[in-house]
């Protein structure tokens, strides 16, 4: 699929910070990405920014307000230097059309994002702060990290503030949670570096519905 995708694509750099999609903007292209970490978020009406996602090289971004010709539902902002096949609308819907491979490849990972938003929808509101900074780590571990002598580190920089935003919770909460999780031997961070330390042990608290303080 991507091959198919980057045949109709045009090459585009955004640097650290540049935004490349915009909450309640057209849907007019959809973008592979080649090189480097983008975030995506949603800002509520009170300030309150939400990262819904992290996406790396070989994710396809934007295609859902192409799919159902609406507006972006989320911004997507370049991490670090990002590079990007810029691929128009019509381009894309007219391969999804005529290849089933393509459709049936975009059909798939959009099933894996309603699935993973319905989870959250679910389990958000019964999982304690604690759980949900577990859980995101161990997702970003997953996504993008890099086996190091004592664990895995995440290798996108990522501040408290970040991270919580990650996670859905407050800062608070993640200023308190963390400090815990370092003491119980699961992570150790540093200047926006996170190194889960044992997985499995993260992989239990991330599965905890109540976590007492």
């Amino acid at each position: 699929m991507r091959a198919v995708l980057r045949a109709h694509g045009q090459p585009r750099w955004y640097q650290p910070g540049e935004i490349m999609m915009l909450h309640g903007s057209a849907a007019d292209v959809v973008m592979l990405i080649e090189h480097g970490v983008v975030k995506v978020a949603v800002t509520a009406v009170d300030g309150r920014t939400t990262v819904l996602a992290y996406r790396c090289a070989g994710d396809v971004i934007g295609e859902m307000g192409v799919v159902d010709r609406g507006t972006r539902t989320a911004t997507v902002v370049a991490v670090d230097r990002v590079r990007v096949s810029v691929i128009p609308a019509s381009a894309f819907l007219s391969e999804v059309r005529s290849r089933p491979d393509v459709a049936a490849s975009i059909m798939s990972t959009l099933v894996v994002r309603l699935r993973d938003a319905d989870r959250e929808r679910v389990l958000g509101p019964r999982t304690p702060a604690r759980a949900r900074i577990a859980r995101k780590l161990l997702e970003l571990i997953d996504r993008r990290g890099r086996s190091v002598a004592d664990g895995a580190v995440i290798e996108i920089r990522l501040t408290q503030q970040d991270l919580a935003a990650a996670a859905g919770v407050g800062l608070r909460s993640a200023s308190r949670e963390l400090p815990r999780l370092r003491h119980l031997g699961l992570i150790d961070y540093t200047r926006g570096h996170f190194t889960v330390l044992d997985p499995a042990g993260l992989a239990r608290v991330a599965n905890e519905l109540n976590v007492s303080d």
